[in-house]
């Protein structure tokens, strides 16, 4: 038991727009409050999504790691089918994929296989959606989460 994702729509990179919290509007990326147990070496979801469900496999999906605070480093790029991983951190290569099938409907939710060393924060950013933040928390392997509830 060890990862705990939580969204919101807090603190931005610097230099990346942002649009005012509005829950009526569409052109909003949401994510679900939700609660992961796992450990270090697991999958884990980044939930991310349109409130339109709009089409985004021609659009620019990007996700961010702050690390350390105040800098970011590229998780995932992808832009029209493709994903575009010549700029991603190391810390990243062969950790991450997008659900490229769910992206038609809006979901542009990330999967990484998540080590002690990526617990932080993430950014997912689409042009035209206010960004999406996730909190990701790895825990050692065999170390029990705390904060865990059993949802």
């Amino acid at each position: 038991m060890g990862l705990m994702v939580v969204c919101g729509d807090q603190d931005l990179p610097a230099g990346k727009n942002s649009l005012s919290h509005d829950p009526d509007n569409p052109n909003m990326l949401q994510c679900s409050n939700t609660t992961i147990a796992g450990k270090d070496g697991d999958t884990v979801i980044l939930p991310c999504s349109t409130k339109d469900k709009m089409d985004l496999s021609l659009e620019q999906v990007e996700w961010f790691f702050e690390d350390p605070p105040g800098e970011y480093k590229t998780v995932h790029v992808y832009f029209q089918h493709k994903d575009y991983l010549q700029k991603q951190s190391k810390d990243f290569r062969n950790r991450t994929s997008l659900f490229k099938e769910g992206l038609s409907s809006g979901n542009c939710s990330l999967r990484l296989k998540g080590t002690t060393s990526h617990s932080g924060r993430y950014f997912c950013s689409v042009p035209g959606y206010q960004r999406c933040t996730v909190t990701l928390k790895v825990l050692e392997a065999g170390k029990n989460n705390p904060h865990h509830k059993g949802r």
